[in-house]
């Protein structure tokens, strides 16, 4: 199984400076279980993402609180070709919850929710036991609720890059 890793954001106190840092459940530990290496130095923790386990369809990972886009599958006349959903774990599930989408702008945040593992084509048995499969899956990332709580813009022109991307091993 892999090791618990969450995304921390930093923001510095008089500079207003914001950093992102991806560390594992080991890496905290060995830290005296303080994520922010940083605070003697006037460093705040702005936000904290457990990673959902799951990757985009670009290969980024997927954290809570991550704002995805995936193609509609029913209702495409109402809803139009995408909605962006808000990846969130309730009752310990991965559920994506409802922001928007294509067409509608008038349906309340969260109104709908689905199972994150929904939008990936997984085959059950081999997910569950093997580590190097990958499912496939439309999701794409393109931001954080936390640095666009409110996604403007075509999310179907968005996908997530820059500060966000994960560092290479």
């Amino acid at each position: 199984m892999p090791e618990p890793k969450f995304r921390y954001r930093f923001q510095h106190s008089s500079t207003k400076e914001i950093i992102t840092t991806y560390l594992t459940l080991s890496e905290v530990e060995s830290q005296h279980m303080h994520p922010n290496t940083f605070r003697d130095i006037m460093w705040g923790i702005l936000s904290r993402a457990e990673y959902t386990g799951q990757e985009d369809k670009n290969g980024l990972d997927i954290f809570a609180g991550d704002l995805v886009r995936r193609p509609v599958g029913i209702n495409n006349h109402f809803h139009g070709a995408w909605s962006v959903y808000e990846v969130m774990r309730f009752r310990g599930e991965w559920l994506l919850s409802y922001v928007k989408s294509e067409k509608v702008t008038d349906l309340p945040r969260g109104y709908m929710r689905d199972f994150l593992l929904g939008s990936f084509d997984l085959t059950l048995k081999t997910y569950l036991w093997s580590e190097s499969y990958k499912p496939r899956t439309e999701l794409v990332v393109i931001g954080t609720i936390w640095d666009d709580p409110e996604p403007t813009g075509d999310p179907a022109e968005q996908v997530l890059e820059g500060p966000h991307e994960q560092p290479t091993a």
